[in-house]
């Protein structure tokens, strides 16, 4: 007899083995690719909350929240680094809605330790104020948090 007939093409038990682990692979791949998309999604989000949160600092910082959306806070008004706490200006809250989502922006008049005089020699640095005066704006935006510290300039 010939080797051929001996042995039938596939049997209905290797037909079954191979299909349950060409399922299993392509299982796999489906799981992977739906969690691709689910990661991408949420990356997605966070870098549009984050781009919204940098939004609203830069219009703070420039004068351009609404006036209407702002309140004075009193309890910032001496969270100064300075010695004595004075902070020479208090606290600014703006509220309001950007794209569809709320908004929290604080902004806290502080006096910092001057970075220009650690870059000096003593006796030069001397010759600095030993703190300067900046704006802290912190801002709370669609689950992002972003911030930025801007030196205030007097003439």
């Amino acid at each position: 007899m010939s080797p051929f007939v001996q042995r039938p093409a596939v049997t209905l038990l290797e037909a079954i083995i191979a299909l349950v682990i060409l399922t299993a692979v392509a299982s796999a791949c489906l799981q992977l690719r739906a969690q691709a998309i689910g990661s991408a999604a949420r990356l997605a989000a966070r870098s549009s909350a984050q781009e919204g949160a940098r939004e609203v600092l830069e219009l703070a910082a420039a004068g351009l929240l609404p006036p209407d959306q702002m309140e004075r806070d009193e309890e910032t008004a001496g969270s100064g680094s300075a010695p004595g706490g004075a902070s020479g200006g208090g606290g600014v809250i703006w509220r309001g809605e950007r794209l569809g989502e709320p908004y929290q922006c604080t902004r806290t008049r502080q006096q910092v330790p001057n970075p220009a005089r650690a870059a000096l020699p003593a006796a030069k640095a001397q010759l600095l104020a030993a703190y300067v005066s900046v704006d802290r704006y912190e801002v709370h935006y669609a689950g992002a948090t972003a911030q930025l510290v801007v030196p205030i300039f007097r003439r």
